[in-house]
């Protein structure tokens, strides 16, 4: 699509709305086209395209959506005098724009998404041409971008290189050049936009420029970690990187010797700091911990938190927090202000926001609740010794569970970033290997690093262990995984600043024997891939080590009659 200007429609001038089961029209039926998914098929082009006085929506993108696997580019957009939107995105990913001017819209850029990228653009909120027309009487509530506050955890829109002008030029008008859209159901801020290279026309109050409302923070929504990064101090007042943040306890507690300066809504920029946001839930611990108040401490000061005060299932159990880097330890207090020690580590589960582009984020590892001492284990004589690294490349491996692409499990233990790969198709509900360490061990917490694409990392595990071959397996532990967007450059070396993804659990038994399973995956519905899988825990003595059978991967079956005169184990190889 180049080249094209669509004008003077009552509702809109381009729509994108695709469907996920095969094309419209006559083709809808065609055997050919029934694994047709028009929602991810890739763009051809989109360029040097306008669409002005239309009477709503100059460029709709409505759910469902258009969501390729690839990034795609809308090149040199223009978009003008239209009444609603310029461009309205939502159901929409993996989405740039990349040049092109907005002017006179209503809102000229309203986005639903997370992760869409806007760069080299200029937004203009009433032109000259437009008011010299029309003055004073062409004085409208316009917007530059519209962000809507996103649910779940996303990444944030990036905002490069963009000129805003037009704002309140001359006379207020309640022009903004970048504010927050929210929706009462959403109560969560996830998915911190990101801004750089920032420029305005000259004159341009920055009060006209960001706008956090401060009816986000109060009743119905109460939302309390609004968080957007300014990469190079392009809004700031001093031109220092920083956060334009909530004015709130909740992201503010931890930055009380910042320099800061409260604007005229209810936003906070603070310079030369670095923040993420964090959720922490307390799922494990059912209604016990229901009116609890989580203490967050890094051994000199503490700042308290309430849980969410979304009464819903999913939100019951969680506290949020804005933390900079530091070392942190979680405490929770019942309503009579005691500490309660019964909560373990296995009882919550901790996540992380999009990872921000400062330096020096807090990341996992920096956050947690204290592990209990291991005891030793029952059979055991002698002192465990405590290893991050409890496989080895010459431990016995074996792929189970599930095909691997005809990946050597070796791939998963290397200690190197080369990829070990699993089908999730399979009908055995995916596993990933099982493999011995050198003696028996109690493991404590899983290092899985990344491999090349986020779409193909695990977004759930369970771990098994037994001591012997002819013992049932025993869960160790299971649940959800963070996501890490950074990725590993492949066949590297594993080093301590190897991106990965932690689990700790709390674990005082020894085993010989481990099995891996990575049910989900974040995205692509064909495999998991992982750089590789440490064990961080503790070597035993005084249990006999009972090698399992290393048997190759290529006696992977689903059927006895696949396994000559043997049969098919339940694991999913030849015996």
């Amino acid at each position: 699509i180049e080249g094209n200007v669509a004008a003077g429609a009552n509702l809109g001038g381009y729509w994108f709305e695709t469907f996920e089961r095969g094309p419209h029209g006559p083709y809808a039926s065609w055997p050919e086209y029934s694994d047709f998914n028009p929602k991810i098929r890739p763009l051809g082009s989109f360029k040097d395209n306008v669409v002005h006085s239309v009477g709503e929506r100059g460029i709709r993108m409505y759910d469902p959506g258009y969501a390729p696997e690839e990034e795609f580019t809308f090149y040199n957009t223009r978009a003008y005098k239209n009444n609603d939107h310029g461009i309205f995105i939502h159901g929409t990913k993996n989405m740039v724009m990349d040049g092109g001017v907005f002017a006179d819209n209503k809102v000229n850029i309203r986005n639903f998404n997370d992760r869409t990228i806007f760069r080299n653009l200029e937004l203009i909120g009433t032109s000259d041409l437009v008011r010299e027309r029309d003055p004073p009487n062409y004085c409208r509530d316009s917007t530059g971008i519209q962000q809507r506050i996103n649910p779940g955890w996303n990444q944030g829109a990036i905002l490069d290189n963009i000129t805003f002008s037009g704002l309140n030029k001359g006379y207020d008008c309640g022009q903004t050049g970048i504010t927050f859209y929210h929706l009462t159901n959403v109560k969560l801020f996830q998915g911190n936009p990101y801004i750089s290279n920032i420029k305005t026309e000259t004159g341009t109050d920055r009060k006209d420029l960001l706008r956090i409302e401060c009816r986000w923070s109060e009743y119905p929504y109460k939302m309390k970690n609004i968080i957007v990064e300014d990469h190079d101090g392009t809004i700031g007042l001093t031109g220092s990187p920083g956060f334009y943040i909530i004015n709130d306890t909740t992201a503010l507690g931890w930055i009380q010797d910042a320099s800061c300066t409260l604007d005229h809504s209810c936003g906070v920029y603070c310079e030369n700091v670095c923040l993420r946001n964090v959720q922490v839930q307390t799922p494990g611990c059912s209604d016990s911990c229901y009116n609890h108040t989580m203490v967050i401490s890094n051994g000199v000061d503490t700042v308290s938190y309430e849980r969410h005060e979304d009464q819903s299932d999913e939100k019951k159990h969680l506290y949020e927090a804005v933390l900079p880097k530091d070392s942190f330890e979680i405490l929770f207090y019942d309503q009579n202000g005691n500490l309660d020690e019964s909560i373990l580590p296995s009882d919550i589960t901790i996540q992380f926001g999009d990872r921000p582009l400062c330096s020096s984020p807090i990341e996992e590892g920096d956050i947690g609740l204290k592990t209990p001492a291991p005891t030793q284990a029952p059979t055991g004589t002698n002192p465990p010794i405590y290893s991050n690294t409890i496989l080895t490349s010459t431990d016995p491996i074996i792929n189970v569970g599930s095909s691997n692409f005809n990946s050597d499990p070796l791939l998963a233990i290397d200690q190197s970033t080369s990829e070990y790969k699993v089908h999730t198709t399979d009908f055995r509900n995916t596993a990933c290997f099982s493999v011995t360490p050198s003696q028996p061990t109690i493991v404590q917490e899983l290092k899985i690093y990344t491999g090349r694409a986020r779409r193909k990392d695990p977004r759930t595990y369970k771990l098994e262990g037994r001591a012997g071959l002819n013992d049932e397996w025993t869960l160790i532990s299971e649940g959800g995984l963070t996501k890490n967007d950074i990725r590993n450059e492949v066949d590297m070396p594993i080093t301590e600043t190897s991106q990965h993804i932690m689990a700790m659990f709390e674990n005082t038994i020894a085993y010989n024997e481990y099995r891996v399973w990575f049910p989900t995956n974040r995205g692509n519905q064909y495999y998991v891939a992982v750089g590789d899988v440490q064990f961080g825990g503790f070597f035993v003595s005084g249990i006999n080590v009972q090698l399992p059978i290393p048997y190759p991967t290529s006696s992977f079956c689903s059927a006895s009659n696949q396994c000559g005169s043997g049969y098919c184990h339940g694991d999913g190889y030849c015996e």
